[in-house]
């Protein structure tokens, strides 16, 4: 049976909220979730990229749209890639159309992302209510990005 997790990732990937703004986040999913097996929070020392497992289904350009050759997208995750560092997430080219974007600001479908800062929750399904998005960003101080993962 697969498991099921929502990871709420800063919009800006070095972005790591105060211990105050992680508890309290902490505490609005408990409360919005209490049946959750699992709420944490985790930081690392440098940005990792967060992924939506089994779910993805594409990457496209933030520029044109166009669907990325995975491995394309691939050789990029390797090359921005350091065991020392984590990502750098360096603005490159897009091979559809010039135009330079790092790998977080790809269009990935499902949402994956980078990030020093993560909430993880066990999640049984469904979309992420707005107020409790809105709810979220206002405690820890940063938009979000949402990612739905199936492992």
């Amino acid at each position: 049976m697969s498991e099921h997790y929502v990871c709420f990732v800063p919009m800006k990937a070095n972005f790591i909220p105060n211990g105050a703004a992680r508890d309290a986040a902490i505490a609005i999913l408990r409360k919005a979730w209490p049946r959750a097996r699992e709420i944490t929070s985790e930081t690392s020392d440098y940005v990792v990229f967060r992924d939506c497992g089994e779910n993805l289904e594409s990457v496209r350009c933030p520029h044109c749209d166009t669907t990325l050759d995975i491995d394309l997208w691939q050789d990029r995750m390797d090359d921005d890639f350091s065991e020392e560092r984590g990502f750098r997430l360096d603005a490159l080219p897009m091979p559809c159309c010039g135009v330079t974007s790092t790998l977080n600001e790809l269009r990935y479908d499902w949402p994956q992302g980078f990030s020093r800062f993560a909430l993880v929750a066990t999640h049984s399904g469904g979309k992420v209510p707005q107020e409790l998005l809105a709810r979220l960003e206002s405690a820890l101080g940063c938009r979000l990005r949402v990612i739905y993962q199936m492992y």
